[in-house]
């Protein structure tokens, strides 16, 4: 028999008929099984919201669907089931995902250890590695991190502006977070972000160094594993060349002012860096805040700077 306690988990679901029931049911087998799922179906056209409604029968009062009648993005929808939920602890989970049996009781016993030492006031956000699978569910690598060379100790408000490296699907928090964080802002594009953003100017982010959740890959994720190497830095600086525009900036720089109108405090560097003129930010590249970011980030960087000096972008 698992044993449950009092946390929610909540699901935004788009199109995700073909594996939903896997990670349903993956969700509900968990050691420390939750107290409820909450669901809100986004205007799903595949039949994700009728096999939701078939499934919940089978675990009245466990499955909770919110179905709509706008669709509101991923973002927005996680940001309304987090509104949703009300118990003490909530964790966040993909349509497409599998979860590891004990991934519920690991996080849960990491929160209240960290708020026996410091408080249920304090503001707590765990998450994990994650193993990448296939479609089918097989291996392709067994960490997700170190695929995309993620650091999980760069959790500075201007690293993660940069720089995520919360995985949203893995992210477990406690009701302080929530209290702090709600409601995510309507133009705010990453919902994991702006709960890192809350919980490192407030509270506590912890890393996990296993892999909790499978992370399956088959074409249609909505974000998805895409790798940190030369094909990555490849692609960003084709982009600039194809529409020379601060494009991979603009949300960074969004973010950080949406942050900064509902918190206040001293300006994240990101916008001290997107007001400046070329030269100074070539200056902070090179021996500002910004080289803390790692090697090959200032080295886009720089490439996107050399870039809009020959083309003549201001």
């Amino acid at each position: 028999m698992s044993q449950t306690n009092d946390i929610e988990v909540v699901m935004a679901v788009f199109n995700g008929l073909n594996f939903l029931e896997e990670q349903i049911l993956s969700i509900y087998n968990q050691s420390l099984k939750p107290t409820r799922l909450i669901i809100r179906d986004d205007c799903s056209t595949d039949g994700s919201q009728q096999a939701i409604e078939k499934l919940s029968k089978s675990f009245p009062e466990w499955l909770h669907l919110i179905p709509s009648k706008t669709r509101l993005g991923s973002a927005a929808n996680f940001g309304f089931l987090l509104q949703e939920a009300r118990a003490p602890y909530v964790a966040l989970a993909d349509q497409d995902d599998i979860w590891h049996p004990e991934k519920l009781q690991i996080c849960f016993e990491q929160c209240q250890n960290l708020e026996s030492r410091n408080g249920k006031n304090i503001p707590i956000l765990i998450h994990s590695d994650l193993t990448v699978v296939s479609k089918n569910g097989s291996s392709i690598s067994p960490s997700f991190l170190s695929i995309q060379r993620l650091e999980p100790d760069r959790i500075s408000i201007d690293q993660l502006l940069l720089q995520n490296v919360v995985t949203g699907c893995t992210i477990f928090v406690n009701r302080s977070l929530l209290n702090h964080a709600n409601p995510i802002p309507k133009n705010f594009v990453l919902h994991d972000l702006w709960l890192a953003l809350v919980a490192s100017r407030f509270g506590i982010i912890t890393f996990i160094p296993k892999a909790l959740v499978c992370y399956r890959q088959h074409g249609f994720n909505e974000i998805g594993v895409s790798g940190t190497g030369f094909s990555y830095f490849f692609d960003r600086i084709l982009e600039l060349s194809r529409k020379p525009s601060w494009t991979r900036l603009s949300n960074y720089y969004l973010h950080a002012r949406l942050f900064h109108d509902r918190f206040g405090g001293e300006l994240p560097k990101i916008v001290e860096y997107q007001n400046s003129g070329i030269l100074v930010r070539l200056k902070m590249l090179i021996f500002g805040e910004i080289r803390k970011y790692g090697f090959l980030r200032q080295l886009l960087f720089l490439t996107i700077m050399i870039f809009k000096l020959r083309v003549g972008i201001k």
